[in-house]
């Protein structure tokens, strides 16, 4: 069974909305963000298929606390490394015992965990549904207020096109290479109108009729530099953003983003941050990600670099369990024995977002099991 940019957009608002108490007082707290698994523009990995962009809640006069602590384990397990990181810890005995004490303490001082998980061959089939089927330029196209039925076509992408025809066309988008994408569109027709599935054949008609006239991400003005380049952190930016603002919302919150450094898409992250707050244009094009209006709980977004903000270790380990765990799962292995009470104590800081995360992946009921929603 698969779901993706319909259902799985919408896990965050299972359950609906509460609003606050107005006399409710607001509490301050500060998001640390980074990720795992970026591999930016090159989304057809068999060996690493999912990036994961985790936020790790604290409270803002906690904070010196959490530093404290992280010095501590440190100093317990004679770590000399100037950082705490997943992905040169994980699979030695002394790191993981260190993994393992940070996240029990992340747990004991009840963090909350926001995650953005988007598998990134998925991510590709849906760029070629945004790429031939954009309503603006097909008029066979279903409407971009019909996420579940896009996150269909996504699928069918996946289970009728070869990851080598799946690649060439992320790298043709990547170069910007206009003749290729639409010769890669018409190789997709060609295998559509030969499916059996009577579907298939109907939007093979459909892109068909795009092959003309498609969107073509370059062509947009006033975009910030690599802003059209296919990156899972972009897509998974809006979504995950208004995930988090109700939560925010709800929990009668204020959060400063601090998240890590990306030379090369952190301006598109910062240009996207800056318009859903002050462009009503941007916010109402942001609707169709679940974003709703200003994001008026997040006070300040700013990046910075993991030796200058030591915190920035508590997402990359979230991030990195996150995406260890669901990536093995995605291969039907279970948890590694020696993780699993990093993985529990973290899995506890997730589920307190209460579902305020975003999904972009092809399998739905393990992930639904995964995160307990």
């Amino acid at each position: 069974m698969r779901a993706g940019f319909g259902e799985c957009t919408l896990l965050g608002v299972l359950g609906g909305q509460q609003t606050p108490e107005a006399e409710r007082p607001v509490r301050k707290y500060v998001l640390f963000c980074d990720e795992s698994g970026h591999s930016g523009p090159d989304l057809i990995r068999p060996e690493d298929p999912i990036v994961v962009s985790a936020m790790v809640a604290v409270p803002q006069d906690r904070v010196d606390n959490l530093l404290n602590r992280i010095e501590q384990i440190r100093a317990d397990h004679q770590h000399q490394a100037p950082e705490i990181k997943f992905s040169a810890l994980h699979d030695r005995p002394r790191g993981r015992r260190i993994l393992r004490d940070l996240a029990e303490y992340m747990d004991a001082e009840h963090m909350t965990v926001f995650f953005a998980a988007i598998e990134k061959r998925f991510l590709a089939a849906s760029l070629v549904i945004e790429t031939f089927l954009d309503p603006k330029h097909n008029p066979e196209a279903p409407p971009e207020a019909k996420p579940e039925l896009r996150q269909e076509l996504a699928a069918l992408v996946l289970d009728v096109w070869p990851d080598r025809d799946l690649s060439d066309f992320v790298v043709a988008l990547r170069q910007r290479d206009r003749e290729a994408v639409r010769n890669l569109g018409a190789r997709l027709v060609t295998r559509l109108d030969l499916h059996p599935s009577e579907t298939a054949r109907f939007v093979g008609s459909r892109i068909r009729t795009g092959l003309s006239d498609f969107f073509w991400p370059a062509d947009a003005p006033g975009l910030p530099p690599r802003a059209e380049q296919p990156n899972p952190l972009v897509h998974a930016f809006l979504p995950f953003l208004g995930r988090i603002q109700a939560h925010l919302v709800t929990e009668s919150w204020s959060a400063e983003i601090v998240a890590d450094q990306d030379a090369q898409f952190g301006a598109v992250l910062d240009a996207a941050f800056d318009a859903l707050q002050n462009s009503p244009e941007f916010q109402d094009a942001a609707a169709e990600f679940g974003v709703g209006g200003a994001l008026d709980r997040i006070t300040g977004y700013r990046r910075a670099d993991h030796r200058a903000e030591p915190l920035l270790q508590i997402a990359d380990l979230a991030a990195g369990i996150i995406r260890h765990v669901m990536s093995r799962r995605l291969r039907d292995e279970d948890v590694l024995d020696e993780l699993e009470t990093t993985w529990a104590r973290i899995h506890q800081c997730m589920l307190r977002n209460r579902g305020h995360s975003f999904m972009m992946l092809s399998k739905e009921g393990w992930a639904r099991e995964l995160v307990a929603l």
